[in-house]
């Protein structure tokens, strides 16, 4: 049976996948982002965003803010935790404080967010 090792990517990798992640988020300009994962987590939101919630696990469904650098100033759009799919595939259990109970809650408060979203919009629009 073979063994994969997963090596942690190093610094250079990550400013590089971060630099492709910044471009692609100006050209869709999100209502929501998704990070999927620790690591996507930790480098999109500021650390001091991250204070009371220590762990992804707490993390996951709620909104926080990812400050992406702009030509003239941050940028920041809203970004919801999920757990990677590491966390799901490990512990496949549906309870609702297990990893699959855990990631579609999340979800539900995306479905929430975006409603609630289009819903100011939508007022916005008609005055």
């Amino acid at each position: 049976k073979a063994t994969t090792v997963v090596r942690p990517p190093k610094a250079p990798e990550i400013a590089a996948c971060k630099r492709r992640v910044t471009d692609l988020i100006y050209a869709v300009d999100p209502r929501l982002i998704f990070v999927a994962g620790l690591l996507s987590w930790k480098e999109l939101v500021p650390g001091a965003l991250r204070l009371q919630d220590t762990t992804l696990h707490r993390a996951a469904g709620k909104l926080y803010t990812a400050v992406i650098p702009g030509r003239l100033q941050p940028i920041h759009y809203p970004v919801m935790a999920l757990l990677g799919p590491n966390d799901v595939m490990k512990n496949p259990s549906p309870a609702p404080h297990g990893p699959i109970g855990i990631t579609a809650q999340a979800v539900e408060n995306a479905v929430r967010y975006v409603r609630y979203v289009e819903k100011l919009n939508g007022k916005q629009k008609d005055r």
